[in-house]
């Protein structure tokens, strides 16, 4: 590999001196020409930025075309915030006024625990209950009869 590379740099360097005498454009050159190093492409250009590219460095696309990246930036991996869960019940008063439109009375004993609630409440069918409520979406994730039959 050091040695592939270095035959690499020897050859830029004598194409270099050969063309330099001949640009008319102030020691720019015209020309251009690729090669491959362990599947690399350009590593010996993008190291040393040669015909000021700015940095970029080449990729090949679906079709083998070979077309440059300006990019530097673009393989690092882009971090974003985890969102924020949008919750339907943010306190204890609209668990309250939720559990009594789903028919639940008597809602006493409320604990939050991150994204849920616990509570005991009278079921419309009577029994005293546990629960444990979702709070981002209002649903019973859990339950357990207490006392059955309580209020009937």
């Amino acid at each position: 590999m050091l040695q592939s590379q270095n035959f690499a740099k020897i050859i830029f360097i004598i194409l270099a001196v050969c063309f330099a005498p001949a640009a008319k454009a102030g020691g720019q050159v015209g020309f251009q020409f690729q090669f491959q190093v362990n599947g690399n492409h350009n590593q010996l250009f993008n190291q040393f930025n040669f015909f000021g590219n700015n940095g970029g460095h080449y990729h090949t696309n679906s079709h083998g075309q070979h077309y440059i990246c300006q990019n530097p930036n673009h393989h690092q991996p882009v971090i974003r915030p985890k969102p924020q869960p949008k919750y339907l019940i943010n306190s204890k008063k609209q668990l309250v006024r939720h559990m009594h439109n789903m028919g639940y009375r008597k809602v006493h004993h409320i604990k939050r625990s991150g994204g849920y609630y616990t509570l005991r409440a009278i079921s419309p069918n009577g029994h005293k209950m546990w629960l444990k409520v979702d709070r981002r979406h209002g649903n019973i994730r859990a339950s357990k009869v207490l006392v059955w039959n309580v209020y009937k």
